[in-house]
């Protein structure tokens, strides 16, 4: 948005506003041939930092990264349950007490969000021990070679902080730090003409999860500002005019976000005529009636989003009016989600991790995989009359039962008259 401020017949200075959302990141193929220690990531290599900050923006955009990442990692990992030693690895990963689930759910949400993931691996020229932790994905680049990756906490500054930076070799290559053997694992998502790096699903959408982001500000903005529109201000008075100088000042304060407060987002021009022209001061507002664009922008970006991550509106959290109670539905999407989206994601990071198990391990990982667990469960489709006796029921719902029946005695005996419809769902 603008404010001008001008002379009758003769525009004096122009002060432009920018109150926009920041510009999105150009995307760009990598290339060998470069003078850099590093491949760019985006023509500015600042790609995975500005999508940090679209992910923080769209509420629907993030809603779908969050859920998918969920489902992605499921209740964590199952085994045989004699595999005792896979076992003990599941519930501790590394030496800061994360279990195998906390350390892939990572992984799996930068995959989601930046199109790639890192993770850690060290163990001792023994292989005594194996530990897996994440990296986070913003914080590294491949190197010119692409063959390890350079981490750095601000890429920002990269050039006047070097000695930050720290390489880490690509599996199965591992490189001596610190008396232990570190090696990484980039899981990357393809995309032609990429050759380093992945892209997120969503690429397409970044202009929807932007739109839906603007919406937001603009209803915000419109109840800051008491639904104020923008309007058109003259002013009579001299340029010089010390009062006339400040009063400008003060309108752009109230009118802008110049000093970083949110919601000033009305445009107001300011017109400042010479004296001896008309002598008044006329206020002019700027009447639009754009409400239903607005809302039907900000639902055809919901839609946008949800089509580029390859998901669906009810495993999203979104909940159409008159929806509600809708398990069915629910319950189908999960079924085709888990089917293609989640087990094209979850076998990927599978196969990296039954790599590394198996080649500086002696554990047992054939039988290894993710604990799904759908949103919906099925005890709202059971017939109930089909699993319980009526003197079970009647024992529920605390009623009095014969005290001859062996076998109501003996469902109370068992679950010592408590009813366990978890267990009777299984």
């Amino acid at each position: 948005m603008y404010l001008f401020f001008y002379m009758k017949g003769k525009i004096k200075n122009i002060d432009v506003v920018n109150l926009a959302v920041p510009s999105f990141p150009a995307e760009q193929s990598p290339v060998q041939r470069t003078s850099e220690a590093y491949q760019k990531f985006g023509s500015d290599n600042l790609f995975p930092q500005n999508i940090c900050v679209i992910n923080r923006q769209g509420s629907t955009h993030r809603a779908i990264i969050n859920n998918k990442t969920l489902y992605c990692a499921g209740k964590g990992f199952l085994t045989d349950e004699n595999n005792l030693p896979l076992i003990d690895f599941i519930k501790k990963a590394n030496n800061k007490n994360e279990s195998l689930r906390n350390v892939i759910k990572k992984g799996i949400f930068d995959y989601n969000s930046f199109g790639n993931a890192f993770l850690e691996i060290v163990t001792d020229a023994r292989r005594t021990f194996l530990s897996i932790f994440h990296q986070q994905m913003p914080s590294g680049r491949v190197n010119k070679e692409g063959t390890e990756i350079i981490f750095h906490p601000d890429w920002r500054n990269y050039h006047s902080s070097k000695q930050r930076a720290h390489t880490i070799p690509l599996y199965p290559t591992f490189k001596l730090i610190d008396d232990y053997l570190h090696s990484v694992i980039h899981i990357k998502d393809y995309e032609p003409e990429f050759n380093f790096y992945g892209i997120p699903t969503w690429l397409a959408a970044m202009d929807a999860a932007a739109i839906g982001y603007k919406t937001n500000k603009w209803n915000i903005s419109r109840l800051d500002n008491q639904f104020a529109v923008s309007a058109l201000l003259e002013i009579t008075g001299s340029e010089d005019d010390e009062t006339l100088k400040s009063g400008k000042a003060k309108i752009k304060k109230e009118f802008t976000n110049e000093d970083g407060e949110e919601g000033k987002n009305s445009k107001l021009i300011v017109i400042t005529k010479e004296p001896g022209a008309e002598n008044t001061t006329k206020y002019t507002p700027f009447v639009q009636n754009s409400e239903g664009e607005w809302l039907n922008l900000h639902k055809q970006s919901d839609q946008d989003c949800i089509i580029a991550h390859n998901w669906f509106r009810s495993l999203s959290g979104l909940v159409e009016a008159g929806a509600l109670g809708n398990t069915q539905q629910i319950r189908n999407e999960y079924e085709i989600a888990k089917n293609t989206v989640i087990a094209e994601i979850q076998e990927l990071f599978l196969e990296q991790l039954k790599m590394v198990l198996r080649n500086e391990t002696n554990l047992e990982v054939e039988d290894l995989q993710f604990n799904n667990c759908s949103p919906i469960g099925i005890s709202n489709i059971l017939d109930v009359n089909a699993i319980i006796t009526k003197g079970e029921g009647r024992k529920m719902l605390g009623l009095s039962v014969d005290d001859n029946d062996e076998r109501m005695n003996e469902f109370i005996k068992k679950e010592n008259g408590k009813f366990n419809i978890s267990a009777a769902s299984d």
